[in-house]
């Protein structure tokens, strides 16, 4: 007599947050501009305008934000892992390359 394999489904029950989603949107399209501006500095020879400054300053201030947006989301224990780690790392990742991109320039700049 064969014996009868309980399937469970795979991941949780817990629903997704819907902010994790828009934080990683905003962290997305923060990283984007960090790789067009690293496009543009190269392409002009390190001579960009100033407005290539004054984006990455305000996409600084953009992932602070969505870090401090993000770090309630990751602890709220009521929403799948999946999604709370997407609205932790995402803007975590965008602030370290625009924090590392400015130290970087105030040092050597």
């Amino acid at each position: 007599m064969k014996r009868r394999r309980r399937h469970h489904p795979i991941g949780s029950n817990r629903p997704e947050a819907p902010a994790a989603y828009v934080i990683a949107a905003i962290s997305a399209v923060s990283v984007m501009a960090y790789f067009f501006c690293m496009y543009v500095s190269f392409r002009s020879g390190g001579n960009t305008a100033n407005w290539i400054g004054g984006m990455g300053v305000l996409f600084i201030f953009a992932g602070a934000l969505c870090l401090a947006a993000g770090v309630p989301v990751f602890k709220n224990a009521d929403f799948a892992m999946r999604s709370r780690l997407i609205a932790l790392l995402t803007p975590l990742v965008s602030l370290v390359l625009w924090l590392h991109l400015y130290i970087v320039g105030m040092l050597y700049g």
